[in-house]
Order: C-alpha cells, then structure tokens, then sequence
C-alpha cells in the first residue's frame, strides 16, 4: 500500500509539470526501473523486464500516451529490438542523454519513426551528419593518396547513403538522404568526387533506382563521370540500353554533358545511334523470316 501510494503522489507531480517540461528533459535516471515510480513493465529481449513511468513515457510520444491512457496497457514489447537498445532508449526518456553511431543508428531511426518522438528523430540527424562530416573530411584528406585508407572511407560514404535511402524507403525519412546528398556535393573538394563515384557505381546493372538517384544527386555539377560509366554500361549491337543506363540517359543534364566534354557526348550519341540502327537490322531480319 505503501509503494501504490508513492507512486500515485509522484504520478499526480509529473501530470501538474507537464505544461513546464521541454524535451528532452531530465527525470532522474535513478527513477528508471524503480519500482516505486513506475507503473509499467517493458518486456525485453531475453524475457527481461524493464520498469518504467507510463507519464514520463507519454510526454515523449503520443504512441505511448495512446496506448496508456486510451487502451490501458501496462506493459510494452521491446523483444524486437537488442536489450542494450532498448535500455539505452529507455534511459534516454529519462535524462535526455542519446549517443547516436553507426552501429545504433537504423535501430533509433526505426523507433523513433514507430513511436512518433521527434527529438530522438533529430538526435539521429544530428549524430548522421557528424559521420557524414568525418567522413568527407577523410576523404577529402586522402582521395590523392590511394590504396587502403582511401577504400576504407568510400566504403563508409556508401554505407552513409545507403543508411539514407534505406530510412527514405522504409521509415518515410528523407532527411538522411538530403543531408548526405547536399554534404557531399558541397563538402567534397572540387573535381575529387569522381574515385567515389565510380566506386558507388561499379556494379550499375544491381544498383536500384534510389542508388543512381543518389549518386546523380552527389556527382552535381561533376557529369563527367557519369558520362564515362554511362559510355562504359553500352554495349553496342544489344540494340537496347539497360534499364539503369536508360535512367542515368534520362536524368543526367545532356546539356552539361555536351559542354564538359563534347567528344565523349559524340561517343555517347554514336553509340546510341549504332544501338537504334542494330535494333532496326534485327526487325528487318526478323520481318524477312516471317514472309
């Protein structure tokens, strides 16, 4: 009896300092799995269980307030998510404090697209573009270096914009997406993006339409690059272009392309024009053999 009513006076202290709170705030991580403060069991991973404060969780995320106050729920089911995930999240509801890496990243994306908590969202743009950042920074370090270092963080710049169109694609969050896109255009040092490029492209028949979407996006002002992966992804006398160099013709600027370089846009050109005509000689032939 006594815990029941500690935990109604402390309940009754959060709800009167509700129009006060800014968030993140600090609740005092001691309160987290207190059993005189809490009022609902999070069952992790492992069949652990968690105890938390149903108001405290509430404030951040209108799911919760849902689920407590409209559907009465008293527990949640964290099992999907790692034990040091979820204790992490539920620690951060409590004292504001969230360290977002690439390891973490996707998980806190995913829960704070299911549970509707926009700090936690920002907190996980926030840690995105500080990778990012390095990222560019040591790229643009050693781009004229070579050999391992420089493998190393192109691998880190694919894995950022696959991040980013993965959180695009599956949680409906394009910021990831614009940040790395616009960053990378910008940030890398002029005429040096194109080892990226052809790194990020180098099997372009398996690349999705998302991924050439993006790797038009970073190369910017640089189509040259494109213009050459594009000449490199023709073959001639198929008749037909691939589907995704198909796209990159349609969506590359053919303008800039004829400025920049105006013998490699012939090539192109002449190569599309070989294709058009081996196309016709198959219809021919196939029209005789028919008659």
């Amino acid at each position: 009896a006594v815990v029941s009513t500690q935990s109604t006076g402390i309940t009754n202290n959060l709800r009167m300092a509700v129009s006060k709170i800014t968030l993140p705030a600090d609740f005092g991580i001691e309160n987290l799995d207190c059993p005189g403060h809490s009022n609902i069991d999070v069952m992790l991973k492992g069949e652990e269980v968690l105890k938390v404060n149903s108001i405290i969780l509430g404030l951040h995320s209108p799911v919760f307030q849902k689920m407590f106050k409209v559907l009465s729920r008293t527990s949640v089911d964290f099992s999907d998510f790692p034990v040091d995930i979820s204790r992490s999240f539920f620690s951060a509801l409590y004292d504001g404090n969230l360290d977002i890496t690439k390891e973490n990243l996707r998980a806190f994306l995913k829960i704070a697209a299911i549970f509707r908590i926009e700090w936690i969202e920002s907190r996980c743009m926030l840690g995105y573009f500080i990778l990012v950042k390095s990222y560019v920074e040591k790229y643009n370090k050693c781009v004229g270096e070579g050999g391992g270092n420089l493998l190393n963080v192109m691998v880190e710049m694919k894995w950022a914009l696959n991040e980013a169109i993965l959180a695009r694609s599956v949680f409906k969050n394009s910021k990831l997406f614009d940040i790395s896109s616009e960053y990378i255009k910008k940030r890398v040092d002029e005429g040096k993006i194109a080892p990226f490029i052809r790194f990020y492209m180098t099997n372009m028949a398996g690349l999705s339409q998302d991924q050439l979407e993006v790797a038009i996006a970073v190369a910017g002002e640089n189509v040259k690059v494109l213009m050459e992966i594009l000449k490199g992804s023709m073959v001639t006398g198929s008749g037909s272009l691939g589907k995704n160099a198909t796209y990159l013709l349609e969506h590359i600027d053919l303008v800039k392309c004829k400025e920049v370089d105006h013998d490699l846009y012939k090539d192109i050109f002449n190569g599309l024009l070989q294709m058009r005509n081996s196309l016709e000689t198959k219809k021919n032939n196939l029209k005789k053999a028919n008659e």
